[in-house]
């Protein structure tokens, strides 16, 4: 893919340079947002601050920013979806709720929640959820991963992905660990329950046979 063809995409913002030294991003510098978790895909970005909010750049195709849209962000952006998931409160701070560990494959983004208690202990394990993606649901949303706006729309912004638990005290599994790849997604849950869901190519995802 060349610069002029990204250029003929009306979604699409180039920039035209490389950065050949480490450079302070000033989004999201200073204090106020400390970031504590980042995570890098093939052609974006997402990174959770001390203070609870979510922020997205890059190549926005596939709804991967989780901003509703495919438009590219040329800066650190805030999914304003997730504040409510992380009780970020209206002025950016919040004390307690959950804090976020974010991971990103190919055109997908995935988040998952470290919930605290009134002491600001982590609990153990938490909720993941993701946006992005085409073609297929890959665990987000509606079920059907079809091509309308419907189905777009719910990739395009955050949705929960739930797991059954062994448990028979609860009948979801809180996660504790995710991981994602280009193609698909592995989370182990409170109870040692290993989940692996996306595209079976090669074997990739451990269920037998070739998905």
């Amino acid at each position: 893919t060349t610069p002029e063809t990204l250029a003929s995409s009306p979604h699409h913002v180039v920039v035209d340079r490389f950065v050949m030294t480490p450079s302070p991003v000033p989004a999201l510098g200073g204090a106020a947002c400390d970031p504590r978790s980042i995570a890098l895909g093939t052609r974006h970005a997402v990174a959770a601050t001390r203070a609870g909010g979510v922020y997205t750049w890059g190549d926005g195709v596939g709804g991967r920013l989780g901003h509703g849209d495919v438009v590219d962000r040329a800066t650190p952006t805030r999914v304003r979806a997730a504040d409510d998931v992380f009780d970020v409160k209206a002025g950016g701070g919040g004390d307690g709720g959950a804090r976020a560990v974010v991971r990103c494959g190919g055109d997908r983004t995935v988040v998952l929640t470290r919930d605290r208690d009134d002491d600001g202990v982590e609990d153990g394990g938490g909720a993941l959820y993701a946006w992005g993606g085409s073609g297929d649901d890959f665990g987000v949303g509606g079920g059907g991963g079809g091509s309308s706006a419907e189905d777009a729309a719910t990739r395009w912004t955050l949705s929960r992905i739930w797991f059954s638990s062994s448990s028979s005290s609860s009948p979801e599994a809180r996660i504790t660990r995710v991981s994602v790849g280009m193609f698909h997604v592995a989370a182990v849950s409170v109870d040692g329950a290993l989940f692996t869901w996306g595209e079976g190519a090669f074997h990739a995802l451990g269920h037998g046979g070739g998905g």
